[in-house]
């Protein structure tokens, strides 16, 4: 009798972890199929999203709000600053959106001293 129960028991044991492991599979191998056919179907929207995105941006040459404002406050420091930055800056304003950043990385640069200028002196009160 005690070898009947013991062997009923492993039985089952090994029935049920052959189940559980079967339901594991078969549900790993849904949620990977389900993920596949979504990741599709973002990769297609990314495409068409980046194609409008490329198609709108060659249409519009004007700047957008933000890059209007960038421009806006270079031309105000140019007035300002006087001199100095207007011989750091000869070059004409910018039109487009790349131009406003190469501009800015530009006016950065000079402020940080990199536009290859030779150092201020000592006694200048221009720096």
């Amino acid at each position: 009798m005690d070898q009947e129960l013991i062997a009923s028991l492993v039985g089952a044991s090994i029935g049920l972890f052959v189940c559980c492991t079967a339901c594991i599979v078969c549900r790993i191998w849904r949620r990977n199929r389900y993920y596949k056919k979504v990741q599709k179907s973002l990769d297609e929207e990314e495409a068409a999203f980046q194609e409008t995105l490329a198609r709108n941006f060659r249409d519009e040459g004007q700047l957008d709000a933000e890059d209007q404002a960038k421009l806006n406050m270079l031309e105000s420091y140019v007035a300002t600053a006087g001199g100095e930055a207007g011989a750091a800056t000869d070059a004409p304003l910018p039109a487009s959106a790349e131009d406003v950043d190469k501009f800015m990385s530009a006016l950065a640069a000079a402020a940080a001293g990199d536009s290859g200028l030779p150092p201020a002196k000592e006694g200048d009160d221009n720096v």
